[in-house]
């Protein structure tokens, strides 16, 4: 297992490799997020250059902002597929083994059962692609609210029904209240995303001493391959590493 780190604000950076040269001295992976710049060719190829001067392992989350698998507008949503499927081609460019997906949502206040068929179906044509870039799709848990695969049986069950595996982040998980049982997603969970808050809100707040929640929640998920700090900053990603060492006396 390594860790990984993801910051939002390196997708603005003024100077990318100033802004990675703090998080290139404690990690070896990043999860490079598919927005802004990096969402685009131009930006990768940008990034692409200048990656030989880290030794990360690069995996890639995809796009999720304007973006829904489980979309009723059938060319919506196969217009977020198609967007999601180009940037397989980014991520393998960049040398990355695999790209996160969320897996879309219900409509809000609205009896919808045909969402987890509709993000099945998505998550199906996208991993036959993945196939062919030889890249690993990896659809994700999402926070309280309309969005599918909150619980893990849901999510285990679009992992299984489209040959891909599963992402389990622990910050999300805590806006549900009680901890659900992670049994049925543990097998297909290659990575986790790691962050804090107060169990109300979706904050990714950096971790501290007061984080011992999630220690427990980590040990069931210590078959993933990675675990990745997911925040606004380097420096919350930095903060996170050196507070999780203390809870996981490392």
């Amino acid at each position: 297992m390594e860790w990984a780190f993801a910051a939002g604000e390196l997708l603005l950076a003024k100077d990318l490799r100033a802004a990675l040269e703090p998080a290139a001295r404690r990690f070896r992976a990043w999860e490079v997020t598919g927005e802004g710049a990096f969402g685009s060719e131009e930006g990768c190829a940008a990034l692409r250059a200048m990656l030989p001067s880290f030794a990360f392992s690069v995996s890639y989350h995809g796009a999720f902002r304007g973006v829904d698998l489980a979309s009723p507008d059938d060319a919506a949503r196969a217009r977020d597929v198609a967007r999601l499927t180009s940037q397989l081609g980014l991520a393998r460019s960049l040398g990355a083994h695999a790209m996160v997906v969320h897996p879309g949502a219900r409509i809000k206040g609205v009896p919808d059962a045909g969402a987890y068929a509709r993000s099945l179906a998505s998550l199906r044509a996208l991993a036959r692609a993945a196939h062919g870039e030889g890249i690993e799709v990896r659809v994700e848990n999402m926070p309280r609210g309309p969005e599918l695969a909150q619980m893990p049986q849901e999510l285990a069950g679009l992992a299984r029904g489209a040959g891909i595996a599963a992402c389990w982040d622990v910050g999300h998980e805590r806006t549900l209240g009680a901890p659900p049982d992670l049994a049925p997603v543990a097998p297909f969970a290659r990575e986790a995303h790691v962050h804090d808050n107060r169990g109300t809100n979706d904050d990714h707040g950096p971790l501290t001493e007061r984080s011992a929640w999630l220690v427990p929640r980590l040990a069931e998920l210590r078959g993933a391959e990675r675990w990745t700090v997911e925040h606004r900053t380097v420096a919350e990603c930095l903060a996170s590493r050196d507070a999780a060492r203390a809870l996981l006396g490392e």
